[in-house]
């Protein structure tokens, strides 16, 4: 490939692995061949993983060619050739397995050394796309790198003998019409309960929801597609919390939250967990500013107050974070609340120490560095000015 083709190969090819997370190689020598197959065969009867196969394709050079390659587990690779130069995309799926695909695919070869938990965690690890938008994107690659490349034929070349992978029941348009009107519904419950700060409605109507994604859309259990479901899910919580009346700070606090704990999730169950302990927040948060009718201002720093007390809080600086003087807030604080926002802070953490307390065996300067006081004798000394007593015989007379 000569060095300003190269040079856009590099680019293109990178900003496809960055979006798409796929691999794209350049599979040349016989060593990196061997070494694409290591890194991605799971099993034998993936046929195209094996040297002879991928030589077959990647020493045959054909320009006018793409070969899009599938293997018995639904595993796509792309090859085709950029000024002689065999380059492969993938390995990706274009579908997300089921149960009872898996158990079509074992069946049909036999296959006993391989569990399905494997199967599913090895599928999750590639990207999901569909084969109109991979197609897009090899023939964009083609154009950017290659101007002049002539037009390139799409082969399909398949290395399985399955049935046909169905839906578990026919579905006719009028019975999809249906479900679709009946996702509906249940996503305007969700969003209403969502408003009215009713978690049980809205975790109940949630699990309606995914139910019927999984029927329509075939969502299997895999770790990009769940963090993409919490992401939809989380949109829509955010609008109908704003809608509520919840103070952006919060929505925005409350969604941080959720989005790090689904990117960093190592399961599918955490993913879920974390979604529906998201919606709980935000309820509760709803329900409780509702109740309290006090103002956005007021909203945000209390929510500041009872989430960030581990913190080491300047005042001046949520104020400024909240867009308005620190006189402004303390006044408005005070009106609202009839305590100064110190006062505030000061009474969540010794809240949030008193469960420690009686909950924990944490020594006193873990405990006062937990809710953000850094000396634990000045610790001591705000705790018995709130409860009259010392934290240690605090403990001693609310230890569980």
């Amino acid at each position: 490939m000569r060095t300003s083709t190269y040079e856009r190969y590099k680019v293109a090819s990178s900003l496809i692995q960055d979006f798409y997370h796929l691999q794209i190689n350049i599979l040349e020598q016989e060593d990196q061949i061997e070494e694409f197959i290591y890194k991605n065969r799971m099993h034998k009867v993936q046929a195209f993983f094996t040297s002879e196969i991928l030589k077959l394709y990647t020493k045959r050079f054909t320009p006018d060619s793409i070969y899009y390659l599938t293997d018995a587990f639904m595993v796509h690779l792309v090859v085709f050739f950029m000024e002689e130069n065999p380059i492969v995309l993938g390995p990706f799926c274009t579908l997300l397995m089921t149960d009872k695909d898996a158990r079509t695919i074992f069946e049909q070869y036999k296959i006993t050394n391989l569990s399905k938990t494997d199967f599913f965690s090895y599928l999750s690890s590639l990207p999901v796309i569909k084969e109109s938008e991979l197609f897009r994107m090899v023939t964009s690659l083609i154009h950017t790198v290659c101007p002049h490349a002539p037009e390139k034929q799409i082969e399909h070349v398949n290395f399985f003998n399955l049935p046909e992978i169905i839906p578990e029941e026919n579905v006719t348009r009028e019975h999809y019409t249906e479900l679709l009107e009946k996702r509906y519904t249940y996503e305007q419950h969700f969003v209403q309960a969502i408003e009215n700060g009713n978690s049980r409605s809205a975790i109940f109507n949630l699990h309606n929801m995914q139910m019927d994604v999984a029927y329509l859309k075939r969502i299997g259990t895999t770790l990009e597609n769940e963090r993409i479901g919490a992401a939809i899910t989380r949109t829509t919580v955010r609008l109908a919390a704003l809608r509520a009346g919840l103070p952006a700070i919060v929505v925005d606090r409350l969604s941080s939250q959720n989005t790090a704990i689904t990117h960093n999730a190592k399961s599918v169950e955490e993913i879920l967990t974390a979604k529906e302990k998201m919606i709980r927040e935000f309820c509760n948060s709803i329900h409780h500013y509702k109740d309290e009718k006090y103002s956005f201002l007021v909203q945000s720093a209390l929510y500041f107050f009872d989430h960030q007390y581990y913190k080491d809080i300047k005042l001046k600086e949520l104020a400024d974070e909240l867009n308005v003087s620190l006189n402004h807030l303390i006044s408005v604080f005070r009106k609202e609340t009839g305590i100064t926002p110190n006062s505030y802070l000061q009474k969540s953490r010794m809240k949030q120490a008193s469960i420690l307390l009686s909950s924990t065996d944490m020594t006193m300067q873990e405990i006062s560095s937990s809710v953000g006081i850094s000396d634990a004798n000045y610790f001591i000394k705000v705790f018995r000015k709130y409860y009259e007593e010392t934290p240690t015989n605090y403990r001693k007379r609310y230890r569980t």
